[in-house]
């Protein structure tokens, strides 16, 4: 393949991207907890007719979404658990991030792997080093701890030697904790009527666990390894 078609290809995909950003920016300011509040009513009777196809559009919205660097997963956990339930909302949401999280992944690989590399040379270094060191467990580690930007970590492993498949059970599997934390959330909101429900035993607990989440990880982590942990290891401090 000739380098002009490469370069002419890498330019189409970035144009489109930018494209599809510039429109959710200005044309999706639904996506938010106010805008579904206050249309809460319209959407239900949506989701309740048509169930199925509702679940399916917000599937798909999320895994776009989440493959062209949006961080979307925490306000798409609240709406999932909102109009699905736990259970349908945290499939949707699990699956879907997964997915998109997989197609950053192999966009930073395949397309704009040049671009990325320059920009995170240091990031991918260290990556690289721990990947060797700690094999799959790092990689689980930096997806159990919610405090590191999903985004990047798509990004920077992609540019790493790890398969695609190892990077997808793996993050199947890292995410599924803090999604259902979310997932829970937003099912505790779309109950609340009144200023008294705010204060609902359920909903306080669910906000608490997603606050101290990552510290509880944190400790049974270090308690699995005897050896300096990875969190402690400058990465966040690299990553921030």
């Amino acid at each position: 393949m000739k380098l002009s078609t490469v370069v002419n290809k890498k330019s189409i995909f970035l144009v489109f991207i930018f494209i599809l950003i510039f429109v959710i920016n200005h044309q999706m300011k639904f996506l938010t907890l106010d805008s579904l509040k206050s249309h809460s009513e319209m959407i239900q009777q949506v989701v309740h007719q048509y169930p199925v196809l509702s679940w399916l559009v917000l599937f798909v919205l999320s895994t776009v979404l989440t493959s062209i660097a949006m961080p979307v997963d925490i306000i798409i956990s609240l709406i999932s658990g909102s109009l699905f339930g736990f259970w349908f909302g945290l499939a949707l949401v699990s699956f879907s991030n997964t997915l998109g999280s997989t197609g950053l992944f192999l966009i930073s690989r395949f397309i704009l792997r040049d671009f990325f590399e320059k920009k995170f040379t240091k990031h991918v270094s260290i990556a690289n080093r721990h990947i060797k060191k700690d094999g799959d467990f790092y990689l689980l580690t930096l997806r159990l701890i919610p405090i590191f930007p999903d985004v990047l970590i798509n990004i920077i492993m992609g540019l790493t030697q790890i398969k695609v498949m190892k990077f997808y059970w793996i993050s199947q599997l890292g995410t599924v904790i803090s999604i259902g934390l979310f997932v829970n959330a937003g099912l505790q909101l779309s109950k609340i009527t009144s200023i008294s429900d705010v204060y609902s035993p359920s909903l306080v607990i669910s906000l608490i666990l997603l606050g101290v989440l990552p510290v509880i990880i944190k400790f049974i982590l270090m308690k699995i390894r005897k050896n300096k942990p990875i969190c402690e290891s400058g990465l966040l401090d690299d990553l921030s």
